[in-house]
């Protein structure tokens, strides 16, 4: 009986889930009306002849096709930015931090000579650390490849990129 249920169970959910992508396929993108106006963001999580749900956090949000002005795939540049920094901050920390002892400052600084401290160290290091990733996120944000879908409102437009999506070409 068990078996039976749950095999049930089972062929509901595949048939009930069939334009829903797998998680490895889904894509994050941000979702503009056709007044360029931002009206979501999130993973792409499902595709239909006429509606496009996205995943945010915990909630599901379906949009009429012919409410879409663009689809933008990727993040926006300042997400790069701030992961940048962050990187370039921890590296700065790290290495500025162990590298303390064997550092040698010769200058007349007086706030970075033999007497400071680890942290002071690794919070020179965050210090010159911050800018620096933040620069080098910013320009790989710039020079990434960017894939964006008009719609505009089009369903011809809209059912290729539904196939597209569903035959894993994007």
């Amino acid at each position: 009986m068990k078996t039976t249920v749950l095999i049930f169970a089972l062929l509901i959910s595949v048939s009930g889930v069939s334009q829903v992508l797998h998680s490895k396929d889904q894509k994050f993108v941000r979702i503009y009306d056709l007044d360029d106006h931002k009206i979501a963001k999130g993973f792409l999580y499902g595709v239909s002849d006429s509606t496009l749900t996205i995943r945010f956090r915990d909630s599901l949000h379906t949009l009429s096709a012919t409410d879409l002005g663009a689809i933008k795939f990727k993040r926006a540049i300042g997400s790069s930015v701030l992961k940048g920094s962050i990187i370039g901050g921890v590296i700065g920390a790290v290495v500025g931090g162990g590298g303390s002892s064997s550092l040698r400052w010769k200058g007349d600084l007086s706030y970075l000579n033999d007497n400071n401290s680890t942290g002071d160290w690794a919070g020179a290091g965050i210090i010159l650390g911050l800018p620096v990733g933040a620069a080098v996120g910013g320009l790989t944000g710039v020079l990434r490849k960017k894939r964006e879908i008009y719609i505009n409102g089009d369903l011809n437009t809209w059912i290729t990129f539904k196939n597209d999506i569903l035959s894993g070409g994007l």
